[in-house]
């Protein structure tokens, strides 16, 4: 698991610039108020996040928010951000 800064460090180092602050990796927070704090990597889940049994699950299950960073994921890992650190743990059993 990995912080903010510690994301952000190890994107600038696979592309230059793309973790800054203004970067292209941050466009899944646009809609957010605060932005993600705890990030892991994993293999790509099998259900596509559009459906409303996955969104359910967030909101019945998680206390914050979570989303998938695709601009930094290629087709055989994804990069996952959470807002609270608990969340990380109950999502990683469900859909990892």
């Amino acid at each position: 698991m990995l912080t903010r800064q510690q994301f952000a460090d190890y994107m600038n180092s696979v592309d230059d610039g793309i973790g800054n602050v203004d970067g292209p990796l941050w466009i899944p927070e646009w809609d957010m108020i605060a932005g993600c704090q705890w990030f892991i990597k994993g293999n790509p889940i099998k259900i596509p996040c559009s459906t409303l049994s996955y969104w359910n699950w967030i909101c019945d299950n998680l206390k914050g928010e979570v989303r998938c960073y695709t601009s930094s994921s290629d087709d055989q890992e994804e990069w996952w951000g959470f807002t609270y650190k608990e969340d990380v743990i109950w999502w990683s059993l469900r859909w990892l």
